[in-house]
């Protein structure tokens, strides 16, 4: 699906939405890709709603919890709400740690530190 809609095949993409959500209904990636292209088209209000409800749908499930506040994240950080932006990707970190999975907290803990140097010129914290 994102293949096609990198090539700009918008109907196909939702073609492709639609039979994966009707061979699988209910599979968590109908509507993270949803949300995916509403913020490519630069919807991020849409793309934001959606995410939370996303996020609200799935607290239960940790897999999908480091997905949705993932996308909340980004999506914060996009619009310039960094602090916002931190406390999502805090929350990923925690849940990654708790799963064994030790590149997602790296990565994450990378970011942060380039968001601090870079939009709050921290250069010498702690």
């Amino acid at each position: 699906m994102i293949a096609l809609y990198a090539q700009g095949d918008t109907a196909g993409t939702r073609d492709a939405l639609e039979q994966l959500a009707a061979r699988l209904p209910g599979h968590p990636s109908v509507p993270l890709v949803e949300i995916a292209i509403l913020g490519a088209q630069g919807d991020y209000d849409a793309a934001e709603d959606s995410t939370r409800s996303f996020a609200a749908a799935n607290t239960s499930n940790v897999v999908l919890r480091i997905n949705g506040e993932t996308f909340l994240a980004n999506e914060a950080m996009l619009r310039g709400r960094i602090t916002e932006s931190q406390v999502h990707a805090q929350r990923v970190v925690a849940d990654a740690v708790a799963l064994g999975i030790p590149n997602i907290p790296l990565s994450i803990e990378m970011q942060l530190a380039f968001q601090e140097l870079w939009f709050r010129g921290n250069t010498a914290e702690g």
